[in-house]
Formats: C-alpha cells, sequence, structure tokens
C-alpha cells in the first residue's frame, strides 16, 4: 500500500517490519487481565503467555491492576512479554447532556502514570481508547453541520492523548465499540481533524466483536479505515450473531472468518493482530482457540488440508460487571456453567424456559417434560481516502498470498467435514479473492444429500417420482413420512438410522424423543445454525405477516443458537400416498405465483446473508430457489407448503421457475414422453399467469439453471473434498449436464408449449 499524501509520508511507526509472518509471537493478546475466569496474578498471566508462545499484549485494566502496575509491568519483563497496547479509555458525555463538557480533553491520571512508567521502561505501546459504548446496530446519518460539531468535539477531546503520546513516541489507536464513534468513517473524520493539528500519530485498533453490523460491508469498510489501520482484534463472527448470542467466538469459528481473512489478504494489509480472552472463560483456552483457529487458515492457504480444529470453549460465557448476572454491553446471554453457578450460590434466581426471539415475543411456551431447556430471550437491539497515515504500519501476523508459505501448522483435530470456500487468490498477485458459491454451512443441505447419493448402491439418475436437487434431503423438521419406494436416496438419515427405518421422524418427536416441542399451538424442529438463519427468519416471518400460508412459521433461536422453525405436518409430494393432484403443474404454477406475490414486498435485513451457490441473470426479489416435489408439502388442511428454505436468495421469479419447472413437468430424458412433458410446462406457466415475455425470458434459462447445478457440482468437486469428489466420480455432475443439452436439443418444443398457442391466436 502506497502513501497517498505527504504527511503520510513523514513518520515511520516503530512496528513496521520487514514482511508478513505467522509466528505466534507477532500475535499480541487482549482482554486477558480483566475477563481470565482463571483470576491470575501477574505471574501466572505473564508465564501463560509465554508457555503458549506469545510475547505481546494489549494490557487491559480496572482499578484493582492499576494499583499493582509495577508488580504486572514487572511479571511481564521477567517472562519477555512486550506491551503492545494500552487500554485507554476517554468516556465523553453526549453534548447535550448534565456536565457535558465536565470531562472533555481529560487523560486519566492512572493512564499518565503508566504511560510514563512504559516510556521510562523502555516501552512504546499504542494507546488503545474509545469515546462512546453504543448500542448494536447502524447509528443514524447525521446532518453535516452536526456531524462537523461532533468530530470537532471528538477531536478536542482526544487531543491530550494523541499530544501526550507523542511525547513518548508513542501512537492513538481509536476503537469501535458501537454508535456514532464505532464507524470507521466517523473514526476516519477524527483522525483528519487531529492531523490538521499536526497530529499525524493516530489511527485505528478495529474491533471484530463490536462490527457485526458491518460484516455485510467489510470490504466497504475496510477500504475506509485501511490507509489508517494499525491493528485488528480478532474474535469469530456469525451474520447472525446479535440474534443467536454468538457475538464473541473463537477466531477461525465464525462462519463469516474465511470470507473476512480474505478480504484483509486482498487488500495487502500488515498490521497488528490481536486474539482476545474477552469472555468469562479460562483465557488461556480462548486464545488458544483464536491461534489454533489462525494457523488453520494459513495451512488452508498453504494448501494444507487438514480438520478444522475444535474450540475448547466453542460458546464462550459473556462476561457481567462484578460476576453479577444482567446486561452487558447490550447482550444479557451467560453460559449454562455460569448461570447454574450463581443459581446455585442464590446469586440469581432460576429462570423458566423461553424462547430466544426478537419481538414481538411469541406466545407461551408449553415444553414435554424432557424438552432441552433454552435461555430467556437476551434484548435485541432495533436495527436500526486511501494512504497510510504517519506511525501507522504494525506488525504482520495475517499475511498476505505471496508470504502465506511462511505460516505454521495447526494440529490436526477430527471435526464435522467442511465444504470449503473460495480458493485464495494464487501468490504474488492482487486477485481479489472470488466468493464462495454455497459456503461451508451454506451448502448444509446439498452435504446431506450429498452423503446419501454416495451412500445409494444405484446409480445417480434420478427415476420419475423422486426426481429433484441435489438439495434433496430427509431433513428433521420436514413433514413426517416414509421413503418412497423408488428414490434414489438413501434410506438413511443423516445421522444413520438403520436401513429399512424410516427416513423422518413421526410428528411430537425426533430421534432424541424430545421434539419438536409446542409453540403458539404448533409443533417447532430445531435446526442447525447457518449463516442464513437470521435472512430466513425475517423472510419467514415477512411471509406469515402478509398472510402468505404457504411457508412454515419461524420462532427465532434457542439459547444453542439453533434456528426454530414449524414442523409442517402433513405428505411430502413425492411420497406415493401423496394426493394424485399433488404435482398438478396448474396448481404449482398458481402456488409459486402466490409466493412471489409475498416475497415481492419483502425487504431483507441490510446484513442479511443468502446462499451464494447458484447465481442467476438478476436479482428483484429472495426466491426460493429450491422448489421440487421433495420440498413441497400437501398440509392436513390440504394446503401446498414450501419447506427447507435454506437455498433461499436474491434472484428472479423466472428463475424460480426454471428451477420448479425441471423438477414438476420434468425436464430430462429419461422415462417421459416429450408431449406429456411440453403440456405439463404449459399447464404450469397458465396456472402461473405468466406474460408472453415472460415465456420467451423463461426459455433460455430452463437449461441455464441445469448448467448452474453443474458448475456448482463441478466448483464443490475442484476442493477435492468429500463428499463432493466422489459425488463427481458417481456421474452426478454428469447427470445435470446432461440434462442441460437435453433441454437445449429440445427447445422447439418448450417454445411450441409455452408460445405456440398464443403466436398462433
Amino acid at each position: 500500500m502506497g502513501d497517498a499524501t505527504p504527511r503520510g509520508r513523514a513518520l515511520t511507526h516503530r512496528h513496521a517490519q520487514a514482511g508478513a509472518s505467522a509466528q505466534r509471537a507477532r500475535i499480541a493478546a487482549a482482554r486477558v487481565v480483566t475477563y481470565d475466569a482463571q483470576d491470575r496474578t501477574p505471574d501466572q498471566r505473564a508465564a501463560m503467555l509465554e508457555g503458549i508462545g506469545l510475547t505481546r499484549i494489549i494490557w487491559d485494566w480496572r482499578e484493582e491492576h492499576a494499583l499493582r502496575f509495577d508488580a504486572e509491568m514487572d511479571a511481564l519483563e521477567r517472562h519477555g512479554i512486550d506491551v503492545a497496547g494500552l487500554w485507554c479509555p476517554m468516556p465523553l458525555a453526549e453534548p447535550d447532556g448534565p456536565d457535558a463538557d465536565a470531562a472533555l480533553g481529560i487523560v486519566d491520571p492512572q493512564v499518565r502514570i503508566q504511560v510514563a512508567e512504559l516510556a521510562r521502561r523502555g516501552m512504546r505501546p499504542d494507546l488503545w481508547t474509545c469515546v462512546e459504548f453504543g448500542q448494536e446496530g447502524s447509528p443514524a446519518r447525521l446532518a453535516p453541520r452536526i456531524q462537523r460539531a461532533r468530530v470537532l468535539r471528538v477531536a478536542n477531546h482526544l487531543e491530550p492523548l494523541a499530544t501526550l503520546a507523542r511525547e513518548h513516541d508513542m501512537c492513538v489507536l481509536l476503537t469501535n465499540h458501537l454508535g456514532w464513534f464505532g464507524e470507521p468513517g466517523n473514526q476516519v473524520d477524527v483522525i483528519d481533524a487531529l492531523a490538521d493539528r499536526g497530529l499525524t500519530n493516530v489511527g485505528i485498533a478495529y474491533q471484530f466483536q463490536h462490527g457485526h453490523d458491518h460484516a455485510a460491508r467489510f470490504d466497504a469498510v475496510l477500504d475506509t479505515m485501511l490507509p489508517h489501520l494499525a491493528a485488528i482484534a480478532l474474535s469469530g463472527m456469525d451474520a447472525d450473531a446479535i440474534q443467536t448470542g454468538r457475538k464473541i467466538l473463537p477466531w477461525g469459528a465464525g462462519r463469516l472468518d474465511r470470507k473476512l481473512a480474505h478480504l484483509l489478504m486482498a487488500s495487502g494489509w500488515e498490521g497488528q493482530i490481536a486474539v482476545q480472552g474477552h469472555s468469562a472463560d479460562d483465557a488461556e483456552a480462548r486464545l488458544l482457540d483464536s491461534l489454533e483457529g489462525i494457523e488453520w487458515m494459513l495451512d488452508r492457504w498453504r494448501g494444507v488440508r487438514h480438520a478444522r480444529p475444535v474450540p475448547r470453549i466453542a460458546t464462550p460465557a459473556w462476561p457481567a460487571p462484578a460476576g453479577v448476572p444482567g446486561p452487558y454491553m447490550g447482550m444479557s446471554l451467560m453460559s449454562r456453567r455460569l448461570r447454574r453457578r450463581l443459581v446455585d450460590e442464590g446469586r440469581m434466581a432460576p429462570t423458566a424456559a423461553r424462547v430466544r426471539t426478537a419481538p414481538p415475543e411469541p406466545a407461551p411456551i408449553t415444553l414435554p417434560p424432557a424438552a432441552v431447556p433454552v435461555t430467556p430471550p437476551a434484548e435485541l437491539p432495533a436495527r436500526g481516502k486511501r494512504g497510510r497515515r504517519a506511525g501507522l504500519t504494525a506488525v504482520p501476523t495475517l499475511p498476505t498470498p505471496a508470504t502465506a508459505a511462511s505460516a505454521g501448522s495447526a494440529p490436526s483435530v477430527p471435526s464435522a467435514p467442511e465444504v470449503p470456500a473460495a480458493s485464495a487468490p494464487a501468490p504474488g498477485t492482487a486477485t481479489p479473492p472470488r466468493r464462495s458459491r454455497g459456503g461451508a454451512a451454506g451448502a448444509m443441505a446439498a452435504i446431506h444429500a450429498a452423503r446419501e447419493e454416495i451412500d445409494h448402491a444405484s446409480t445417480p439418475r434420478r427415476r420419475k417420482d423422486d426426481r429433484g436437487s441435489i438439495f434433496d434431503v430427509p431433513r428433521r423438521g420436514k413433514a413426517p413420512q416414509e421413503p418412497a419406494a423408488a428414490s434414489a436416496l438413501s434410506d438413511r438419515t443423516l445421522d444413520g438410522p438403520a436401513a429399512g427405518e424410516p427416513a423422518y421422524q413421526p410428528s411430537g418427536t425426533t430421534d432424541s424423543g424430545q421434539l419438536p416441542m409446542r409453540i403458539a399451538h404448533r409443533d417447532v424442529t430445531l435446526e442447525a445454525p447457518d449463516p442464513y438463519t437470521g435472512a430466513i427468519h425475517a423472510l419467514l416471518t415477512h411471509l406469515e405477516s402478509v398472510g402468505f400460508r404457504g411457508a412454515p412459521r419461524s420462532f427465532g433461536w434457542d439459547g444453542e443458537g439453533r434456528h426454530l422453525v414449524e414442523w409442517v405436518d402433513g405428505t411430502r409430494c413425492d411420497h406415493p400416498e401423496a394426493p394424485a393432484d399433488a404435482l398438478d403443474p396448474v396448481r404449482v404454477g398458481a402456488f409459486m405465483r402466490e409466493m412471489h406475490d409475498a416475497l415481492a414486498t419483502f425487504e431483507p435485513p441490510a446484513d442479511a446473508q443468502w446462499f451464494e451457490g447458484l447465481p442467476g441473470p438478476g436479482g428483484d426479489l429472495v426466491i426460493h430457489q429450491d422448489i421440487a416435489p421433495s420440498n413441497l408439502v400437501i398440509a392436513g388442511d390440504g394446503r401446498l407448503v414450501a419447506i427447507d428454505w435454506d437455498a433461499a436468495a436474491p434472484g428472479t421469479r423466472l428463475w424460480d421457475i426454471a428451477h420448479a419447472i425441471h423438477a414438476i413437468a420434468p425436464l430430462h430424458g429419461e422415462g417421459f414422453d416429450l408431449p406429456s412433458q411440453a403440456a405439463r410446462l404449459a399447464g404450469f406457466a397458465d396456472g402461473y399467469g405468466l406474460t408472453e415475455d415472460q415465456r420467451e425470458e423463461l426459455l433460455p434459462l430452463l437449461a441455464l439453471r441445469s448448467e448452474r447445478m453443474y458448475e456448482y457440482l463441478a466448483q464443490m468437486r475442484a476442493t477435492g473434498q468429500s463428499p463432493w469428489l466422489e459425488l463427481w466420480e458417481r456421474g452426478v455432475g454428469a447427470v445435470w449436464e446432461a440434462d442441460a443439452k437435453w433441454i437445449r436439443d429440445h427447445e422447439p418444443q418448450w417454445r411450441d408449449a409455452l408460445l405456440g398457442d398464443i403466436t398462433a391466436a
């Protein structure tokens, strides 16, 4: 990265060193002083850091730690730990509040003492500061005049700290903690205001755990702060972390982590990486989880394949002030272990089981006696210049592609099979990373189906009554039924019941005998969390709000982050006992028209994440993407219900229709006659009410949709991972490729079916 301004070229930060490195010695530990559940002494903490290979710390403190500051620093020096950062909070009251200017520009006396002592010891840490502790969600835009006044006020407040840092050859790093000051664009405005006063030693230390609202637009956020970005505190990121309570995770355990890391790599950024013990858990275990997550990613970039590390603490406990339960940083979720201990000690009352969901609250819940307990809901808030500055090029730890080969290897720990994201750019190139076309968790339905295809002894060609997409799979939460006798899917579920057992559990039970539970007089099933549950919850809630009864209801999440979705009782349309007219193309077409009309008014959340494996031309509304006999249920009252919305994504009506027609007509050349297929195609179009122009536009999409299925399988096969390699070798990819060719070869028949009567008229 070049420097854009003369001021940016004037100085060089002490951290600027050659090359990127993945050595633990260059990674800093953060949030390990005040949050460690082990309550280590200064010497124990320093020895712990040395023992796991870390030689840097971002030192955070409370009053009790400040009182023993010399002992803390002595212990760190004995164990060779450098203070790379010092926490220097500068809270600033709102300008219209009482005593708004009482603390303006005042640097905590403890900070002055600590800075002077560190300088005496020859250390020059960055001073990490924050002026605001805000709420989740994007802050409202301010009018230009108010924005300028806010920037000036914050710059006036921080000027004494920046001056103090400059006197000791140190830098001030602005950290995000939500609210107005948590927006990097506003921080850059403050940095520019201070630079205009000659203070060019101010940059940014970005904290992922307070950046969930930025995740969907991180590339733009990164571009804004990149010239000033000196450090990043890593935390595992999920798109729906705020809704599910998975806000502070080990790095590598979040579903967005690899995507964010690829964006950092492609940007060429090299700065100070920090791993955090930011939870009420053992800090050593927390740090090791994130370190091994980094090392696993580096191995993946080097082409070394091994299992993703299993976190020691998969769901960290939320810290609470003085060990007292309650909201902290806008959240109230705590670990079951901590909750149980506080209940046992009589410091909090046991809580009744409730479902974690966004307001409004669902109707009261009645759980069966053996039901899995769920935690109470957290209070969810409303959603609400290139070129480096002087002194802000820090120690590289996340490598660029050209230097990733220096990474160490993480131990191989057994874990669930993973679908890799897109590979990194070739070494030495500046090509931005390709986005995954079906991320690791987003393709779970495809993974399940793929495994069942492998288990089955027959050929991959599906027959008349069970043809569908690679997403088709018996899953807990679908309508209960026996598998179709002629199905090409396995007679075993993912969890592996013995051959001959039902592929579906009867309504009211699961393999554990505990679920589904009841909410608002409806059966509910639990679905494992994935990156899309937040978006799907919003979508299903919208469909319910507009009166569409052809989709299951969503009830939010339980305490484990699992999505609570209505269990639809009925008969799947590909089941032998389904009514004779279950797949009547006119009826299915009319159903999809009603569904699309309901979806047309849906406004997705700003941070919504969708399945990306099957991109189509255009995207004017969010569509189901997998309407097939296996995903249509005839409910007890006779209505059609579309289930399994996992592959939902922005698309067009015609893109959704193209896949549905492939399965409903069906459009493949085995076991069917062209006249009946063409008639069913025409019936579907009539039922939907397609116009002449829409029919014309649909024709090329019929083959293209099958081609995209082939391309998706080819891409996943190229990862070398199971089950994709086995699926490819069994010819499943060839099935979709052959279908696409067959559809193109018979386009005159489809054209005549769709447009013949219209053009003749």
